[in-house]
């Protein structure tokens, strides 16, 4: 198996983009031919300067159920693809439509590969159609063993809302190159915390890290917080940093380059946060701290060694009960021999999550995922239902968009 396609929807920095650059790359070193399929470009598009090509359709992937957009995707296809990998379940959705049409007028059979990488992935946007034809689609449309999950939290969190079991799904975590952050000369500033993340409101610690901060400067503690990402939540954490007066104490910096990462964490003093970021922070030998998926108090299950294998932010069956502040307060409290103690601690843990480690197992799935559909005649009903659905969604929202832009005009 030499030739992958894999679909993303876009390049803005964030777990499972920084991902697919790590596992194209590794690939790319194994002599396989990997083309990436996105929907839109995005800020971190250099991530994947490594990839053979890079087609950007500029507009939603649902646009290759039309014919014509179809003609045009096949003709420019180069050679024929052993897989295709969705990153996520939507572009999951989307392959699924890819490999049924290369099956039926390619004449060949790519496997089918899914990645799902978050514990609500079906229900992130709300119980909308989307959520449930997608529901639909992972149960009756595609063998179980197309799924990849990040952990078995996050299988168990999705099989919850899609009232089933894939009992022959595959669970494999997150493939983290450490190399650039094991290499990081470490000089950490005492009291310096930092994050690095996309700012969604699904991420609660980038709210309660605020009342967390200005309760350790109310204590005497000189802490600084630096958040390193951007998002839609940016203006929002902004002014109830404003409000709190500690602008001067929590720096949003906004996105930087992903090559620019291993430097900022070369002086932090302790990381909070979630998903690959906690990991890489530990391959730099950081203190990390857990921050909890959509979960509102500033509880914690600890540092990221205190965690089970392959689970890295999602909420377990017990609730966190250690508080955030108390945990900054012991690692502020440490003296130099117990502070290197911690860092050695999260470096031996986060080997588990090495390239080589991960990818093996990684390949292993991918060579046993299957190269036909559950039901095709399905697939097509659903993905027509879906195809419908979004045509009709855009004419509204171009329709809004002009009524509004008339109203503008006329008050103008």
């Amino acid at each position: 198996m030499k030739s992958i396609l894999f679909l993303c929807p876009n390049m803005f920095i964030g777990g499972a983009e920084t991902l697919l650059s790590r596992q194209t790359k590794f690939l790319i070193d194994k002599d396989y031919y990997v083309d990436v399929l996105l929907e839109h470009s995005g800020d971190s598009l250099d991530l994947l300067s490594h990839v053979t090509r890079i087609k950007v359709l500029n507009k939603p992937f649902f646009h290759l159920y039309d014919r014509s957009e179809w003609r045009i995707f096949f003709r420019n296809i180069e050679h024929s693809y052993d897989a295709i990998i969705g990153m996520g379940l939507r572009p999951g959705f989307w392959a699924s439509l890819i490999q049924q049409r290369l099956i039926e007028e390619g004449n060949y059979s790519p496997k089918l590969l899914i990645g799902a990488y978050h514990p609500r992935e079906i229900t992130l946007s709300g119980r909308n159609r989307e959520s449930y034809w997608l529901s639909y689609w992972m149960k009756e449309c595609i063998y179980d063993s197309s799924l990849l999950f990040m952990s078995n939290q996050v299988k168990s969190s999705i099989e919850k809302d899609c009232e089933t079991t894939f009992k022959t799904a595959c669970v494999c975590p997150i493939a983290v190159d450490g190399g650039p952050f094991s290499e990081v000369n470490r000089k950490p500033v005492k009291f310096r915390i930092v994050s690095v993340g996309r700012l969604e409101p699904w991420k609660t610690y980038n709210y309660y890290m605020i009342d967390v901060i200005n309760k350790l400067h109310k204590m005497g503690y000189p802490v600084t917080y630096d958040i390193y990402g951007d998002g839609a939540e940016r203006n929002k954490i902004q002014g109830i940093i404003n409000k709190y007066g500690l602008g001067n104490t929590i720096r949003l910096h906004g996105n930087i380059p992903y090559d620019h990462f291993p430097a900022v964490l070369s002086t932090a003093y302790a990381f909070i946060g979630m998903g690959t970021s906690m990991i890489e922070a530990g391959f730099a030998k950081v203190p990390s701290i857990v921050a909890i998926d959509n979960f509102a108090l500033p509880l914690s299950y600890g540092y990221l060694y205190h965690l089970p294998l392959y689970t890295c932010g999602e909420l377990l069956q017990k609730p966190p009960e250690v508080e955030v502040t108390q945990l900054l307060i012991e690692l502020f409290s440490m003296n130099q021999v117990q502070y290197q103690s911690e860092c050695e601690k999260i470096y031996q843990y986060v080997q588990e999550y090495s390239m080589d480690n991960i990818m093996s197992i990684w390949q292993r799935f991918l060579n046993l995922s299957p190269n036909i559909l559950r039901s095709p005649n399905k697939n097509k009903f659903i993905h027509s239902l879906a195809y419908i659905y979004n045509r009709f969604r855009n004419i509204k929202l171009m329709l809004v968009d002009k009524s509004f832009a008339i109203g503008q005009m006329k008050h103008g």
